[in-house]
């Protein structure tokens, strides 16, 4: 897989700026990796603030913007992200 995006389903799909006591929201707020949830379309719901820091870009500027505008094109799967159950490897 080229890209650094990695899909994986989610039970039930978060909504952008959705209830800030969903279990899942305290791990991804403060982990140290950049973490994003997208929709289908690619467009970021939810970034955390690694992610932010790392593109220099504030969570209002990123939620709702496709992935692939902050993308270098050589790092675009021309067929998107793929859903897995493996972990993103270093490259």
């Amino acid at each position: 897989m080229r890209g650094g995006y990695r899909a994986f389903r989610m039970s039930t799909p978060p909504e952008p700026g959705g209830d800030a006591a969903a279990p899942w929201q305290p791990l991804f707020e403060q982990a140290a990796a950049a973490m994003a949830i997208l929709d289908l379309q690619g467009r970021y719901l939810h970034v955390n603030d690694s992610l932010c820091r790392m593109l220099g870009y504030r969570r209002e500027e990123l939620i709702g913007q496709d992935y692939r505008s902050v993308t270098h094109p050589d790092d675009i799967d021309p067929e998107g992200p793929k859903e897995s159950d493996e972990p993103l490897e270093k490259r």
